[in-house]
């Protein structure tokens, strides 16, 4: 069992409350998305703890039932390093008080605007696969924002490109997951949310293997962070050994000052990779283990 993670019992997860995951890259429409259901003023909250801060959850009702919309941080966001954004979500994903959240269901939210598929958005795709499973596939909706930014047979193109590639969507829709364009905002985001209260929640693919004891870094989404952090350390090993060479040769020094503030910046990106490296590879904090430890004490919990 992974000293990352407890659970209580089966019978103390929340029926009361139904939980949904907003996902996708920063400015595809995520915050617009959950402010048309919940209005301005209706934020619980962000997280409780410092390892959750950079998630936020609001509140609505539909059809009676209490939702709680979860927004969380994209995998490209500028202040946050995958290696965080991660163990943000595995972290909140536990719950509180010896529960752990099962999601009712999950959105990915995508621009159809966006002309083609950038790196950072394979692998925000990467790590939503990672982290959901392809079992949960069914809890899923993809959605594509921004139809007003495009002609219809532009987005039609684009959409069938998103739906046909398995390295896009087509590896979800295949599993289970299924497609809404939001045509509009005031309507679709209700109509889409609604329809996914229907379906029995789950436990993500993150926490099952957690719960199986593996480490952070072990499990799938951990295993794509790693990849990603090997992939940009040989990128910017190359780069460096070009900005070694060009400075050993230039005569220049105008242009040789140029080249060594270049070279002391990716250095500098090393070093930041090397430090992300390190810290998933503590994932499970001596402080979360004491915590741990001290709930299983108190509260005799039983490990999963």
């Amino acid at each position: 069992m992974s000293d990352f993670l407890y659970s209580m019992p089966q019978h103390e997860l929340s029926t009361q409350i139904k939980y949904v995951a907003v996902m996708g890259m920063t400015g595809v429409g995520k915050t617009t998305f959950i402010t048309a259901l919940t209005g301005d003023n209706l934020t619980v909250g962000h997280g409780l703890n410092s390892c959750t801060k950079n998630i936020d959850v609001a509140e609505t009702f539909i059809n009676g039932q209490r939702v709680h919309l979860i927004d969380t941080p994209g995998f490209d966001d500028t202040d946050l390093s995958d290696t965080e954004i991660l163990k943000t979500i595995a972290t909140y994903l536990q719950g509180e008080e010896g529960t752990y959240i099962q999601l009712t269901g999950l959105l990915y939210l995508h621009r159809i605007s966006d002309v083609r598929m950038q790196g950072s958005a394979l692998k925000n795709i990467r790590m939503f696969r990672s982290l959901v499973g392809e079992n949960n596939m069914a809890n899923v909706v993809l959605v594509t924002t921004r139809w007003n930014s495009v002609t219809r047979d532009e987005g039609v193109s684009r959409l069938r490109e998103l739906l046909e590639k398995d390295k896009f969507w087509g590896g979800m829709i295949a599993a289970g997951a299924r497609h809404e364009a939001l045509l509009n905002v005031e309507v679709g985001c209700q109509r889409i949310v609604q329809s996914l209260l229907r379906q029995h929640p789950v436990e993500l693919e993150v926490l099952r293997e957690l719960k199986a004891g593996k480490s952070l870094e072990q499990t799938g989404a951990g295993q794509v962070v790693s990849a990603e952090l090997r992939k940009m350390e040989q990128k910017h090993a190359e780069e460096i050994a070009e900005l070694k060479e060009t400075l050993r040769v230039e005569k220049n020094s105008e242009i040789a000052h140029q080249f060594r503030a270049a070279y002391e910046e990716m250095m500098q990106k090393q070093e930041r990779i090397a430090e992300e490296q390190k810290r998933l590879h503590q994932a499970e904090m001596r402080q979360l283990q004491h915590q741990i430890r001290n709930l299983k004490h108190t509260h005799h919990c039983s490990l999963m």
